[in-house]
């Protein structure tokens, strides 16, 4: 917004005289903040924070997944159609290969 618009809106009203100018300064703060937070390596500060917060956040998310799987592979005995659908995509071998590797 232009100041000079604004001081014409508000001159009509001498009364309020000192809110006319914390208006304006309010403004102005409004306007040093806005510039402040655009401003280019705010926004690259920003983009890496939020990049590796995605990445750990979707790594939780995945390991909770793996998890998940592993836990209905194991109890697939159970449930005869999920242990053929095991069988045929040889998942049950997959998890006992990397429990292996791991130990």
């Amino acid at each position: 917004m232009n100041k000079i618009n604004l001081t014409k809106i508000f001159k009509k009203n001498k009364k309020n005289r000192t809110q006319e100018l914390s208006l304006e300064e309010k403004i102005d703060k409004l306007e040093k903040e806005l510039k402040r937070q655009r401003s280019l390596p705010r926004l690259i500060y920003k983009a890496i924070i939020n990049g590796i917060f995605a990445t750990f956040g979707a790594t939780i998310v995945f390991g909770l997944l793996i998890i998940k799987i592993n836990r209905m592979i194991e109890k697939s005995e159970e449930i005869p159609i999920i242990n053929k659908i095991i069988e045929k995509s040889e998942l049950k071998n997959l998890f006992s290969n990397y429990e292996q590797n791991c130990q």
